[in-house]
């Protein structure tokens, strides 16, 4: 958790977001060694790890996605963002079931059928 810490507040990349993809592959491997004990460090640690890899990173992922997106469509109308969308979902996909109402959520999955025009049933009501 440390190492994800201290990138807190850098710039997103696609280099950093695919480094905190590997991050979080550890520490969700970790989480799980870890189900059964009681501690309360240990279930802070938990609860850090749920939030930080289940949607801090997606958000921030998502995000630098949705930027290129808009970039690139600001230059060409008709550029293809098809590698950005394919990105995109597979940091929607990474967003844990807790975090999908929250309002940044909402707001990347919106972005996601504006731009990409995502074939997923489940639609958010206004």
């Amino acid at each position: 958790m440390r190492a994800i810490d201290v990138l807190r507040g850098s710039p997103m990349t696609e280099a950093l977001a695919t480094d905190l993809g590997f991050k979080c592959a550890d520490l969700r491997e970790m989480r799980r060694s870890l189900e059964a004990e009681p501690d309360p460090v240990v279930w802070r640690l938990r609860s850090d790890v749920d939030r930080t890899c289940a949607f801090d990173v997606p958000i921030a992922s998502a995000l630098l996605e949705i930027d290129v997106i808009e970039r690139k469509r600001a230059g060409d109308s008709t550029a293809s963002i098809d590698r950005e969308c394919r990105a995109l979902k597979l940091a929607i996909d990474d967003l844990g079931a807790a975090y999908v109402g929250n309002p940044k959520s909402s707001d990347v999955i919106a972005k996601d059928l504006t731009y990409c025009g995502s074939t997923d049933t489940v639609r958010r009501v206004p």
